[in-house]
Formats: C-alpha cells, structure tokens, sequence
C-alpha cells in the first residue's frame, strides 16, 4: 500500500490494463505484503522469464530461482501473503505467473535438495519431460539418487517418468536400495545403447549417400583421392588441432593437391 493505504501493483500492469480497456470492474487479485527485497526478486526474475524464448528455458531458469530462494531462506517471504487459505504452491504461481501445478513440482524439486540431479538436468532447457523426471526423483530417497546418478551417470538425462515411477515402486519393498536401484538402472542402459546405435547407424547411413553424391561428381584422380582422405580423417588418431599443418610433408603435399584436384572438379563440373 502507499502512504494514503492504496493498493499497489506490483506485478500485472498489462493485465490489469487489458481488463480495464474491455470494461471488467471487478478481478481476482492476490494481496501479498512484499518488503522492497522481495518485490525486487520477483519483478527480476519475471523481467528474465519474459526474455526467454522457450517453456522449457523459462522452467530452468524459474526451478534456478526457486532453488536459490529455498537455500538462502528468501522463499518465505516471498510466499507469504495475507489470504491464510492460500497454498504455498497457489502462492509461488501467483509471484510468478504460472500454473499451480508447475509451481507445486518447482516448490517440491527445490526443496527435496536435488543438487547433483538438478546440476545434469537444467544444463539444457528443462523440458515437461526431465521436470516430470526431477519431479519424481525428489520423491526417492537421498541414497537412491545418489546410486540412481553412479548406476547411470551421464545417461540420467535419458531416462523418463515411467522409468523413475518403477524405481519408486521398487525400492518401496527392497531391502537393500542401491542394489535395487542398480538392477533398475540396467535395463535402462541397454534401452539407451540400442537407441544411440540405432540413431548413429541411420546417422552414418545419412552420411554415406552424401558422400556418394560428392565423389560422384568428382573425375576419377580427384574421386580415388577423395576417398582416400575422408578414410584417413575418419581413422586417424592424430590430435593435430584443426588449422595446423601435419609434420609429415608428404602428407602435406597429398592433402593440398587432394584440395587442388577436388576444387578443380568442381569448377569443371559447375561450368559443363
């Protein structure tokens, strides 16, 4: 309120705008005491929210926030608000614009303490996906995560609701939990190496045919050449950083006159 107990909006000028050109004279309103830090945090974050492109590169950002006000006990009073009936969810959807129900799965993450989960997971956008994945391991115990990110490492990140979903009903009857987590990770494992197989064989497959569209057009030194680079660049295992020169100068030589020939084929072909 100002100094004469009015009203004031801290959040939602365009809307309260909107619904006064289109003639509302009533609206629901939540009424929150912010103090200066508080009202500060929420009009910067929903400032930044308002930048990003996507859903999923808002939710990382916002479950970031969250995360940040839960560890440094902000988020009190950033929730708090004069309508006791109002839920602490109700409450962070309302400070920041969105559904209650992302409010409530944020709120849930944040405080569950997922720190190594959430660290591999808002690395990229967070998408409904991965939150839902967060949102489940935040409902495990701190062993079974900890033995859910040793059993999967990198590939946690690949893992999806229904699979944490079975890890929670597991472990709900196992006597031994990393055991049981161990066993769940497995099969998860194997799903993943027949998907990245399949994806890198059709990747591969998607290559070849490029390649055999460019040596076609190619005479044939410059075709023989070709190939013969391109299977030297896919097997070698020299570290040499792109840019620099080989110290073998007759490997020099072939690659430049390997450029040579190609680019002259090239020049040929175009101007037929």
């Amino acid at each position: 309120r100002d100094s004469n107990g009015v009203l004031l909006i801290e959040d939602g000028h365009h809307r309260f705008a909107a619904m006064k050109a289109i003639g509302l004279t009533e609206v629901w309103v939540v009424i929150r005491p912010y103090s200066a830090s508080d009202a500060a945090i929420v009009r910067e974050l929903t400032s930044q929210l308002a930048r990003r492109r996507s859903g999923a590169e808002r939710t990382s950002l916002l479950l970031r926030a969250v995360i940040d006000l839960v560890s440094t006990g902000r988020l009190e009073g950033v929730l708090h608000n004069s309508d006791a009936a109002l839920s602490r969810r109700a409450a962070l959807g309302g400070a920041f614009d969105v559904n209650e129900n992302l409010a409530g799965k944020l709120l849930t993450i944040a405080e569950a303490g997922l720190t190594e989960l959430v660290d591999r997971f808002v690395s990229a956008p967070l998408t409904t996906t991965r939150l839902e994945c967060l949102y489940q391991f935040a409902q495990t115990s701190r062993d079974a995560q900890s033995a859910a990110l040793e059993t999967l490492g990198e590939a946690v990140l690949y893992t999806l609701p229904d699979d944490v979903q079975v890890l929670r009903r597991g472990l709900a009857s196992a006597a031994d939990r990393t055991a049981q987590v161990r066993q769940w990770g497995q099969p998860i494992i194997e799903r993943l190496e027949r998907e990245h197989a399949g994806a890198a064989g059709r990747i591969a497959a998607k290559m070849a045919a490029d390649v055999q569209k460019v040596s076609a057009r190619l005479p044939g030194p410059a075709r023989r050449l070709f190939r013969q680079h391109l299977v030297d660049k896919l097997t070698s295992e020299d570290n040499t950083a792109p840019g620099t020169s080989s110290a073998d100068p007759a490997a020099v030589d072939q690659e430049t006159g390997a450029a040579r020939i190609t680019q002259a084929a090239t020049i040929q072909t175009s101007t037929r």
